[in-house]
C-alpha cells in the first residue's frame, strides 16, 4: 500500500505550473522571505499592485488578508481575495467590473492584477506579469474567499 501523499505534496498536485500555485505552500515560512527577498524589495507581487492602485494594503502574504463585504456585494474598486489551490493560499486582484445573473447575484467579477500568468520562478512564485499587467480576465464568483473594501474598516 502506497503511504498518503503529505499536505504539501496533495495541494502541489492540484495546481497548475502556469499559475501561482506551485510555491505558494512555501510562501508561509521566513525561509520564504530569506530566499525571495530580491522579489520582495522588487513590489511586483499582487499585493503590491493592490497597494499601488488603493493606497492601502493589509499586513502580510494574501493568504493573510481578509474581507469586509460579502462577495455578493462586491463592486469595481474592492479587492479579490481569490483562493488557489495550494493550502490556503491566495490571490489579491482588483474588481474592474461585476457581471450579475437576472436574479441580481454576482456571477463574475472582471480583475486587473500583477503577478498572474506562467511561471517563471517557482520557489518565489514569480510569473512573467511580475510588475506588470496580467491579461484581463473573468473570475468566478465561487473561487472567491473574501472580498475586502478599501474604503471601509476591518473588523477587529
Amino acid at each position: 500500500m502506497k503511504p498518503a501523499p503529505s499536505l504539501k505534496t496533495a495541494a502541489l498536485s492540484q495546481c497548475a505550473i502556469v499559475f501561482l500555485c506551485a510555491s505558494l505552500v512555501l510562501a508561509q515560512s521566513p525561509s520564504f522571505t530569506r530566499a525571495c527577498q530580491k522579489w520582495i524589495d522588487q513590489k511586483g507581487y499582487s499585493t503590491d499592485y493592490i497597494e499601488q492602485k488603493t493606497g492601502k494594503r493589509q499586513p502580510g502574504l494574501a493568504s493573510e488578508w481578509r474581507g469586509n463585504v460579502a462577495a455578493q456585494d462586491a463592486q469595481p474598486g474592492d479587492v479579490l481575495l481569490i483562493r488557489i489551490s495550494a493550502d490556503g493560499a491566495q490571490h489579491a486582484a482588483l474588481v474592474e467590473q461585476v457581471r450579475k445573473n437576472s436574479d441580481g447575484t454576482v456571477n463574475q467579477m472582471r480583475v486587473s492584477e500583477w503577478n498572474w500568468g506562467k511561471m517563471t520562478d517557482q520557489r518565489c512564485f514569480i510569473t512573467e506579469n511580475f510588475g506588470k499587467l496580467a491579461p484581463a480576465r473573468w473570475v468566478n464568483a465561487a473561487s472567491v474567499a473574501y472580498v475586502w473594501r478599501p474604503t471601509l474598516p476591518l473588523q477587529q
